[in-house]
């Protein structure tokens, strides 16, 4: 039985270890945090080291599981946006573990269309053709794997039934109904002078609305209307 936050291990490094193959992973550099990235084709989802845990978005934890049965103690997950040299900046959720390198998953791979060349030692942008070149490193992939939850099975087939509902919302999708929802107003529109957000909660606030935006949930406006921003800390210590 998988116990999701009890540590069972050392912080996981992307080391070569007997037995398993050793492939050849590409470390890309990020230009604005002068961080490497390994790029892991092995790995499910992309993955930060629990440095980030001050920054976490999410207090969402997953199940994690490496290549040698050794599961990885997870602290949620954050929003960044990395500049890998590909003229483009590429914005991404990462679950926060106990690794000691930031990964480049094969969720971030195939969502940016980027294709990893091995024997060039680059990675390149499937869609505009150019490529940055990285350094090789022979060690071995931690093959990261998320660890479903087990769900009885009455409540398992309720939600096969009704997969939009505990879907995540990645883009607006068309309803496939015709209730629709508005709001009546009447007189002059509610409007409040801006006001200063302290640096921290400022760079919270815009990761949230970076990633509204992206999905498609909202859009920007140039609405009279306008409300405060209140942020309340939660007992976890987020926002």
């Amino acid at each position: 039985m998988l116990l999701c936050g009890k540590q069972l291990g050392q912080t996981l490094m992307a080391t070569g270890a007997p037995g398993h193959y050793q492939s050849r992973l590409l470390f890309v550099r990020e230009f604005r945090t002068k961080q490497s990235f390994l790029v892991d084709t092995g790995a499910a989802i992309s993955i930060v080291p629990a440095s980030y845990r001050r920054d976490a978005t999410s207090s969402r934890q997953q199940h994690l599981l490496a290549v040698n049965n050794t599961q990885l103690v997870t602290y949620g997950s954050v929003g960044l946006k990395l500049d890998i040299g590909l003229n483009r900046i590429f914005s991404w959720t990462f679950t926060i573990a106990d690794v000691r390198h930031p990964i480049l998953g094969a969720d971030f791979l195939h969502n940016f269309a980027l294709v990893v060349d091995i024997r060039r030692g680059r990675l390149v942008d499937s869609m505009t053709k150019q490529y940055v070149r990285g350094t090789m490193s022979s060690i071995s992939s931690l093959q990261l794997s998320v660890v479903p939850q087990r769900i009885p099975p009455h409540y398992q087939e309720i939600l096969d039934r009704f997969p939009t509902v505990t879907g995540a919302v990645t883009s607006m999708q068309q309803a496939d109904h015709e209730v629709a929802h508005h709001i009546r107003t009447s007189g002059s529109p509610v409007h409040c002078n801006p006001r200063r957000l302290a640096p921290e909660r400022l760079q919270i606030a815009k990761r949230e609305f970076a990633a509204l935006l992206k999905d498609g949930i909202i859009r920007p406006s140039d609405s009279q209307w306008s409300s405060p921003l209140h942020m309340i800390q939660k007992p976890s210590g987020q926002w």
